[in-house]
């Protein structure tokens, strides 16, 4: 929550026994620090029935990760740009916006995996 700004990050297992009741937006694929493998991770957002007011920028955001997952990383910047137009202090968009800078600036060894490797904790 510390770096994606938000409130409740739920795990692939968890989110498959709430999907049913609670909306949620697959946030990314992300390797915590001291963990080896990768977690999926999903962003608790609201009861199911509240689902359509969110919508557009859910869609969005799903659109740029999708990007993000293929290592098209301008697409991804511009579609990330377009959630924080319908959603302006959207946490997961803020930080791979600030995520796709930073490996501009040091650019990704080895072959893409979409996988954001958090190195703090």
């Amino acid at each position: 929550n510390k770096y994606l700004g938000t409130d409740v990050l739920i795990t692939e297992e968890v989110y498959s026994g709430v999907k049913d009741k609670y909306l949620t937006r697959f946030a990314g694929r992300f390797q915590l620090k001291g963990f080896e493998k990768e977690v999926r991770v999903h962003e608790l957002l609201c009861e199911v029935a509240q689902a359509e007011t969110s919508r557009p920028w859910r869609e969005a955001y799903a659109q740029a990760l999708e990007d993000w997952e293929k290592g098209d990383l301008d697409a991804a910047e511009t579609k990330f740009q377009r959630v924080l137009e319908i959603r302006p202090k959207d946490g997961p968009s803020q930080f791979l916006i600030k995520h796709i800078k930073e490996l501009r600036a040091h650019p990704h060894e080895g072959e893409w995996t979409g996988i954001v490797e958090l190195k703090e904790k």
